[in-house]
């Protein structure tokens, strides 16, 4: 059974042709000449699918391919989240959130207030897989696995002052 993608989750890239030049030895070297034995071509073909099982199913069909002697080079799929601006302004807002009500339990804590947030800052989004301690600078994108862990930093400068809230 062979996998059916759409034309729209499909793109085909340009046919690239190389020569391959036959080779003569010459004083225990090879070395090319100007005749042209064969031609290779190679094309790219990407699909973008929502379709997650048809993509697995795509994948494993590779196999057949080569099996019928079709030079195949493959890659791994990459699976892309593709609402992440949208999840930023949520997780912006809940960790921004989270993290006044933290900084209230620190300053009661020491007998504080909090008389204004100064500045707030989000850090960059890491898109790491489940259960993964990676982080950069400029931020993690990971597209190895489907279901992904997505975290940022929240940092608020507050100004208190000392005494119970009023």
């Amino acid at each position: 059974m062979r996998s059916k993608f759409s034309t729209a989750e499909t793109s085909l890239g340009a046919i690239d042709t190389t020569a391959n030049y036959h080779q003569e030895k010459v004083k225990d070297e090879m070395v090319a000449t100007r005749l042209v034995d064969s031609f290779t071509l190679t094309r790219a073909i990407t699909i973008k699918s929502t379709r997650l099982d048809l993509v697995g199913k795509a994948a494993g069909l590779v196999t057949e391919l080569i099996e019928d002697g079709h030079r195949i080079v493959s890659r791994a799929p990459e699976f892309h989240y593709t609402r992440l601006g949208e999840l930023k302004i949520v997780m912006a807002g809940e960790a921004s959130s989270n993290a006044y009500q933290r900084a209230e339990q620190v300053v009661q804590n020491s007998n504080c207030r909090i008389l204004s947030v100064r500045n707030a800052r989000v850090g960059v989004m890491q898109v790491t897989r489940p259960e993964s301690s990676e982080v950069t600078d400029s931020g993690v994108l990971d597209t190895s696995t489907v279901e992904k862990d997505v975290t940022s930093v929240v940092t608020l400068n507050l100004l208190i002052a000392p005494g119970p809230r009023p």
